[in-house]
């Protein structure tokens, strides 16, 4: 069976994700989670956040778990220099922790676009106040 990855297009988690799924030469298939309506990705894996992957029956969800988890089942080509796996380890973890913040921001000017691409009931909704009365 294919693996199957849930993702935001404009996330970079993904983007890694996709990347090494490439490089390690998985077959796999794309699907684009709705950023408001979730409800295949959480049938699929029982929680919300991207990127996750479907392979063999279980679910792996964030960048970091999906490397270590294709590394393990898929350990040719590998994606740690030789000798290097721990500090290869420690500045993921510290690209994907420490900078998401930055990277996220950078993001959303991205995010808002693609999903306003997709149509006027996924823009912005306009404040309203409580108890106000529309009138025709």
């Amino acid at each position: 069976m294919k693996a199957r990855l849930f993702q935001f297009i404009s996330s970079p988690f993904c983007a890694k994700a996709r990347k090494l799924l490439e490089y390690k030469g998985v077959e796999y298939e794309i699907l684009e989670v709705d950023y408001l309506e979730r409800h295949e990705l959480l049938a699929a894996s029982g929680q919300l956040m991207v990127p996750a992957l479907t392979l063999d029956g279980g679910t792996i969800v964030g960048s970091d778990r999906i490397a270590l988890a294709l590394e393990e089942r898929f350990p040719e080509p590998t994606i740690f220099p030789r000798g290097f796996r721990g500090l290869h380890l420690a500045l993921a973890h510290y690209i994907d922790n420490a900078l998401e913040d930055a990277v996220f921001r950078a993001a959303i000017p991205d995010e808002i676009a693609y999903w306003r691409g997709r149509g006027a009931d996924r823009g912005p909704r306009p404040a309203r106040r409580p108890f106000e009365i529309r009138r025709p």
